[in-house]
Order: structure tokens, then C-alpha cells, then sequence
């Protein structure tokens, strides 16, 4: 099933894959420590860096948690 999205969300996604590869670039966090930390799949985490998946509230924190963004 293809999910049609408002220009404004498709905006929004495409800032959150770009500041999430960015926060995981300048520390020198791979796919799969941030996945360690969030207690995920490694899958997860790449799906997430390239938009295919958007994590849910409880991954968010989870997320920001991972990435010291509190």
C-alpha cells in the first residue's frame, strides 16, 4: 500500500534522515552502535537513515537517547 504525504511531511522527513546521518556523522556513531544503544536492529536504525521507516514515539526516545540529545 503506498502512502500519499503532504509536501510538508515529505519536508519533514527528509530533515529528520538528514539531521539523524548528520548527529550519527559528527560523532562517529555507526548504524549499528546506535542500534546497540537503542537496543534495535541494525536494520532499523538504516531504515531510519534512509526514510523507508520512521520510529515510533517510544524509539524516538530511544533515538535521542542513543545520540545524547536529550
Amino acid at each position: 500500500m503506498i502512502r500519499i504525504v503532504s509536501e510538508e511531511e515529505a519536508h519533514r522527513r527528509l530533515l529528520f534522515v538528514d539531521n539523524l546521518k548528520y548527529i550519527m556523522r559528527i560523532n562517529k556513531l555507526s548504524t549499528t552502535k546506535v542500534a546497540v544503544r537503542m537496543g534495535v536492529s541494525p536494520s532499523t536504525v538504516s531504515a531510519y537513515t534512509t526514510g523507508k521507516q520512521f520510529p515510533d514515539e517510544e524509539h524516538i526516545y530511544a533515538l535521542a537517547k542513543a545520540l545524547k540529545c536529550e
